[in-house]
């Protein structure tokens, strides 16, 4: 029961603002701008905040009476603590077609659809 009846702090907001209005592209995209795009270095200078790795969850000092005998603990209090890290390696021609191709025969994102009247591919911001 310590887990669930640990008191944490409630995430502040990033920098960063989540509205799919045009005016909120332009300070998101400004905010990049001001970190030489890094979205790392935003992260870095926003801790504390809904953009910093593992606050969607009970920090690993809380969890790790609960996990620490698990044989992967290491590597999950290490994404909790640092993010995940996933390497990006090139991929063929052929593979993106595919892959393009099985993303237009599932279709849209449920949220797409939901907003669809505030989505539109033809405007840029």
């Amino acid at each position: 029961m310590h887990i669930v009846n640990s008191k944490i702090d409630t995430p502040k907001l990033p920098a960063f603002k989540f509205d799919l209005a045009k005016k909120v592209a332009i300070h998101n995209k400004n905010m990049l701008v001001a970190f030489n795009n890094s979205i790392q270095k935003f992260i870095e200078a926003n801790p504390g905040t809904i953009v910093s790795p593992g606050l969607e969850f009970r920090p690993a000092y809380i969890l790790e009476p609960l996990f620490l005998h698990h044989h992967n603990w290491p590597s999950i209090q290490r994404i909790l603590l640092s993010g995940s890290l996933w390497p990006l390696l090139p991929i063929s021609k052929e593979d993106r077609i595919a892959k393009s191709s099985e993303f237009i025969l599932r279709g849209n994102h449920k949220s797409v659809d939901k907003y669809k009247s505030r989505v539109d591919a033809s405007t840029p911001y």
